[in-house]
Protein backbone atom coordinates (compact mmCIF):
# COMPACT_ATOMS: atom_id res chain seq x y z
CA UNK A 1 0.00 0.00 0.00
CA UNK A 2 1.44 3.62 -0.63
CA UNK A 3 2.12 6.34 1.30
CA UNK A 4 -1.23 7.98 2.13
CA UNK A 5 -1.61 11.91 1.93
CA UNK A 6 -2.54 13.79 4.53
CA UNK A 7 -2.69 17.54 2.82
CA UNK A 8 -5.57 19.65 2.21
CA UNK A 9 -8.33 18.92 -0.55
CA UNK A 10 -7.21 19.51 -4.65
CA UNK A 11 -10.19 22.49 -4.17
CA UNK A 12 -8.86 24.40 -1.91
CA UNK A 13 -5.55 24.39 -2.94
CA UNK A 14 -6.63 25.38 -6.25
CA UNK A 15 -8.60 28.16 -4.31
CA UNK A 16 -5.84 29.48 -3.29
CA UNK A 17 -3.39 29.18 -5.77
CA UNK A 18 -5.76 30.63 -7.82
CA UNK A 19 -6.54 33.67 -5.77
CA UNK A 20 -2.46 34.06 -5.89
CA UNK A 21 -2.20 33.54 -9.47
CA UNK A 22 -5.15 36.60 -10.35
CA UNK A 23 -3.73 39.09 -7.96
CA UNK A 24 0.19 39.72 -7.23
CA UNK A 25 1.58 39.80 -3.61
CA UNK A 26 -1.46 39.30 -1.08
CA UNK A 27 -1.22 39.39 2.35
CA UNK A 28 -2.69 36.72 4.65
CA UNK A 29 -5.65 38.77 5.21
CA UNK A 30 -6.47 39.56 1.68
CA UNK A 31 -6.31 35.59 0.64
CA UNK A 32 -8.32 34.28 3.73
CA UNK A 33 -11.08 36.81 2.73
CA UNK A 34 -10.77 36.41 -1.08
CA UNK A 35 -10.42 32.56 -0.49
CA UNK A 36 -13.62 32.69 1.82
CA UNK A 37 -12.00 30.07 4.10
CA UNK A 38 -11.50 30.09 7.75
CA UNK A 39 -7.34 30.84 9.40
CA UNK A 40 -6.60 27.21 9.96
CA UNK A 41 -8.00 25.86 6.44
CA UNK A 42 -5.51 28.76 4.95
CA UNK A 43 -2.54 28.12 7.63
CA UNK A 44 -3.00 24.64 6.21
CA UNK A 45 -3.33 25.04 2.70
CA UNK A 46 -0.20 28.25 2.89
CA UNK A 47 2.28 25.87 5.04
CA UNK A 48 2.01 22.83 2.53
CA UNK A 49 2.37 25.26 -0.48
CA UNK A 50 4.96 26.64 1.21
CA UNK A 51 7.06 23.46 2.16
CA UNK A 52 6.44 22.42 -0.87
CA UNK A 53 7.95 25.09 -2.76
CA UNK A 54 5.27 26.32 -4.48
CA UNK A 55 4.72 29.40 -2.77
CA UNK A 56 6.59 32.17 -1.41
CA UNK A 57 6.15 34.27 0.92
CA UNK A 58 7.97 37.75 2.53
CA UNK A 59 7.51 40.08 5.20
CA UNK A 60 7.28 43.55 4.12
CA UNK A 61 6.89 46.78 6.43
CA UNK A 62 4.16 49.06 6.29
CA UNK A 63 4.50 52.58 6.57
CA UNK A 64 0.85 53.67 6.84
CA UNK A 65 -0.72 54.18 9.95
CA UNK A 66 1.52 52.44 12.08
CA UNK A 67 0.49 49.12 10.91
CA UNK A 68 3.73 47.79 10.81
CA UNK A 69 4.47 44.48 9.07
CA UNK A 70 2.29 41.93 7.14
CA UNK A 71 3.00 38.86 5.17
CA UNK A 72 2.89 38.37 1.84
CA UNK A 73 2.47 35.33 -1.01
CA UNK A 74 3.37 35.04 -3.96
CA UNK A 75 3.73 31.49 -6.66
CA UNK A 76 6.68 30.38 -7.12
CA UNK A 77 7.52 28.94 -10.64
CA UNK A 78 6.92 25.65 -9.86
CA UNK A 79 3.54 26.88 -8.10
CA UNK A 80 2.58 28.85 -11.43
CA UNK A 81 3.82 25.47 -13.41
CA UNK A 82 1.66 23.27 -11.03
CA UNK A 83 -1.51 25.85 -11.41
CA UNK A 84 -1.62 25.84 -14.90
CA UNK A 85 -1.17 21.68 -15.17
CA UNK A 86 -4.20 21.50 -12.85
CA UNK A 87 -5.90 24.22 -14.25
CA UNK A 88 -5.70 22.46 -17.86
CA UNK A 89 -6.54 18.59 -15.94
CA UNK A 90 -9.79 20.51 -14.29
CA UNK A 91 -10.60 21.59 -18.06
CA UNK A 92 -10.36 18.51 -19.66
CA UNK A 93 -12.39 17.01 -16.71
CA UNK A 94 -15.33 19.60 -17.17
CA UNK A 95 -15.19 19.24 -21.18
CA UNK A 96 -15.07 15.58 -21.07
CA UNK A 97 -17.90 14.91 -18.52
CA UNK A 98 -20.10 18.09 -18.91
CA UNK A 99 -19.86 19.09 -15.19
Amino acid sequence: MGRKYHGPGIFLLMTVMKALKESDDLSTRELIKLCGVTSYAFYRVINFLENNGLVQSETVRIRDRGKGSVKIYRLTPKGEKLYEILTEYINTFKNKYRV
